[in-house]
Parts: C-alpha cells; sequence; structure tokens
C-alpha cells in the first residue's frame, strides 16, 4: 500500500515541477485572447488558452498559459500588436 502511495505523490510532484515554470496571461476580453494565442502559436511559442481560475477572474473565463521563462519575449511580441496582458500571474502565485 505504501509503494502505491509513493508513486501518487511522485506523480503529483512531477506534476506541481512541470507547472512552476508556468504562468498565466489575463486579458482584457475573449477576442484579445483569441488573437494573442494565434499570434504566439505563429512566433512558436508552447502556450494554450484554458479556463480562468477563479482565484484571479477579471469577468473574462480564459487566459493563456505560458513558459514563465519567456514572459519578457511575449509581452514584447504582444505590446507589438497592441494586445498587451492586463497581468501576468505565475502558477505558483499565492493568488491561486
Amino acid at each position: 500500500m505504501a509503494l502505491f502511495g509513493t508513486l501518487r505523490k511522485s506523480k503529483l510532484e512531477n506534476k506541481e515541477k512541470e507547472r512552476i515554470d508556468r504562468g498565466f496571461f489575463v486579458f482584457e476580453n475573449t477576442s484579445e485572447v483569441i488573437q494573442a494565442e494565434n499570434i504566439l502559436k505563429k512566433h512558436g511559442w508552447a502556450i494554450r488558452v484554458m479556463g480562468l481560475p477563479p482565484e484571479i477572474r477579471t469577468g473574462w473565463d480564459l487566459v493563456i498559459e505560458f513558459p514563465i521563462i519567456e514572459k519578457l519575449k511575449i509581452i514584447k511580441v504582444l505590446g507589438d500588436a497592441k494586445i498587451p496582458p492586463l497581468q501576468a500571474v505565475p502558477v505558483t502565485s499565492p493568488l491561486l
């Protein structure tokens, strides 16, 4: 029984480690999320659109999850495209 508990814990720890390097971009509206998704995918970033965690909900339902190490580059690209995010929140933020 302890073996399965260890395996389960190990899988959870791996998921947490995978998410440590991720963040969320919050946008003003869903249209901006879709535009940003298209631009970022065109530039080759590994992003995904997902539901907004209730802890940072601003009235919109979607955020873009992105590699946190690429934050400044991504913000520059989005700023150049005139769709800067309202905020960038690390997945490990105490808000979440």
